[in-house]
């Protein structure tokens, strides 16, 4: 399946899947946002004392769902600018 005439450069979605694979195995997503300067302070990752986006105290985590096999960041404030909660 192609993606299209866009951006791709007619790489499938299958390509694009591994490659976003191999990224995270060689930079997962906690290193990011160590990286950012943007790791919790108290160093629990499941629980952030404070969202490092809109400062909203204990809204934020990073967590990984039955589904998958990569965390993701979740912060549970309608407002945040990172754009992680379900509305």
């Amino acid at each position: 399946m192609c993606l299209g005439g866009g951006f791709d450069g007619g790489r499938s979605v299958s390509d694009f899947q591994a490659q976003l694979e191999k990224a995270r195995g060689i930079l997962p997503l906690r290193r990011v946002i160590e990286q950012a300067g943007k790791a919790p302070a108290n160093g629990k990752w499941n629980r952030f004392p404070e969202c490092p986006f809109c400062h909203e105290k204990q809204k934020a985590g990073v967590f990984m769902p039955d589904s998958d096999r990569f965390e993701l960041f979740k912060c549970f404030q309608d407002t945040c600018p990172a754009h992680t909660a379900v509305v």
